[in-house]
């Protein structure tokens, strides 16, 4: 009787587990060919796609979110700011042909720059120097100073002098141009003929080395 007892105890156990399992399991259940089986994916799994989930969720709210602003960007009118007017370029002054004829050195008056690719080898050591800007400065009667600088920053300073020497503008220096590194360029002599297009094209010749050079002088804009 006792066993009897016992056995009905351990079936009631046995079908309560298997009733428990039963509604746990639909949970993961899958039907392949009409026939009902059980499946449950791993835990990382199930994560995923709740995950998965989620963000679709986020992204249909977003489209919404975009959807809306495009709506009220499209009933907005928006004002387009005109482009600034030109500045006009600066006239730059040709040379007065007539006081070029003239042989008049007063037309100097003011300062002017010597376009060229100018470069200098210092002997000793071989280094070459790049100037981008070599500008000269007369009074009335072409007596002036010179200014050149360098890409790295140097400058070389000295006093120039100008006169007519039948049609041909010369320009000399007083001496050697002092440079602010230490250096020195050799005296320079520049002659000059009167273009057709306001510039002149001058010869710059340094007799001390035997070489030579060709610049065009025209009037330098106003430094700011």
């Amino acid at each position: 009787m006792r066993f009897a007892a016992t056995f009905l105890v351990f079936l009631l156990v046995v079908g309560a587990v298997a009733a428990s399992a039963y509604l746990l399991l639909p949970a993961c259940g899958v039907t392949v060919g009409g026939a009902r089986g059980y499946f449950c994916p791993a835990p990382e799994v199930m994560a995923a796609e709740r995950r998965l989930d989620q963000l679709r969720a986020e992204n249909t709210a977003l489209l919404a979110a975009v959807s809306q602003l495009e709506g009220e960007l499209a009933g907005r009118q928006c004002e387009v700011a005109a482009p600034p007017a030109a500045m006009p370029e600066a006239t730059i002054p040709e040379i007065d042909g007539e006081a070029w004829a003239e042989r008049d050195v007063g037309l100097l008056e003011g300062c002017w720059k010597l376009d060229s690719a100018y470069s200098t080898r210092n002997e000793t050591t071989g280094v070459v120097t790049r100037y981008t800007d070599w500008r000269l400065c007369f009074d009335g009667e072409g007596l002036g100073n010179e200014i050149m600088r360098a890409t790295n920053g140097t400058t070389c300073e000295g006093a120039v002098g100008a006169r007519f020497d039948e049609g041909t503008l010369r320009i000399e220096e007083g001496g050697n141009l002092t440079c602010s590194d230490g250096t020195f360029i050799y005296k320079r002599v520049a002659s000059c003929e009167l273009g057709a297009d306001g510039a002149a094209q001058c010869g710059v010749a340094q007799p001390d080395v035997g070489s030579s050079d060709t610049v065009r002088l025209r009037r330098a804009e106003r430094e700011p």
